[in-house]
């Protein structure tokens, strides 16, 4: 098993007392995180948070010594209640609305992004949630990865490759590629706690996420892995 990071809900409005911790835990491991970067953040939850005028500068450092960059979304507004592909959350920025809006949208976000020294090729959906037209439009916008997705191992879609994000912790135990998924606006010390301990005692594990984008696909194996995770996923909700 190798353990790669990402972390969520990068933006000018974030818990930055939070976010550089993180940043100061990766830096003294030699560990190189993705970045989800909201181009335009208009979510008013996260707009109550600190604002930092000179994010962007240090977001950019942080890319010049090797983190990489992911496209999050556009305005992080939840415009639908469609769960999309995956079916995590009932509510989406993309999924359900018509592909000439969507490509619009991340067109959008992405030449901001550039437009601050962020550009990027990878995306990451708000709430996990994406729809066919998401895909196709990142496809023409020549985005080459999405973080997101059920399997162990990652594969392609749409011309596409998907680098799985199972867990919001590290766990020990199985093989494949885990991707863990941090957000430093709700983490709390018992969190970094964890993570410190993990990452001091793991070190073989770990992987930088520019090594997560070249690991190996395993097509039809990985689709049916995910395909099963998501079957027993709507199975338990109508248990429930």
């Amino acid at each position: 098993m190798k353990v790669t990071f990402r972390i969520d809900d990068v933006s000018l409005y974030m818990n930055w007392e939070n976010f550089n911790y993180l940043v100061e835990l990766f830096n003294k491991n030699s560990i190189k995180p993705l970045l989800g970067v909201i181009p335009d953040n208009k979510d008013p939850k996260l707009c109550r948070l600190t604002y930092n005028s000179g994010g962007w500068d240090e977001i950019v450092q942080l890319k010049e010594r090797g983190w990489m960059i992911a496209q999050h979304g556009y305005k992080h507004l939840y415009l639908t209640k469609n769960p999309g592909i995956l079916g995590i959350n009932q509510y989406s920025e993309f999924a359900g609305i018509d592909y000439s809006t969507q490509y619009e949208m991340i067109a959008k976000g992405k030449k901001l992004l550039a437009q601050i020294g962020l550009a990027s090729n990878i995306f990451m959906a708000p709430a996990h949630s994406y729809d066919t037209n998401t895909l196709i439009a990142l496809k023409q916008l020549d985005f080459r990865y999405v973080t997101d997705g059920y399997s162990i191992f990652p594969y392609e879609n749409n011309s596409l490759k998907f680098i799985p994000c199972q867990k919001s912790q590290p766990i020990n135990g199985l093989v494949g590629l885990l991707t863990v998924c941090l957000h430093p606006n709700t983490m709390v010390s018992g969190d970094f706690e964890k993570l410190n301990k993990w990452i001091v005692g793991n070190p073989h594990k770990i992987c930088d996420y520019s090594c997560a984008l070249n690991y190996p696909s395993y097509g039809m194996l990985s689709k049916a892995i995910e395909k099963l995770v998501l079957s027993l996923r709507y199975v338990k909700k109508a248990v429930i």
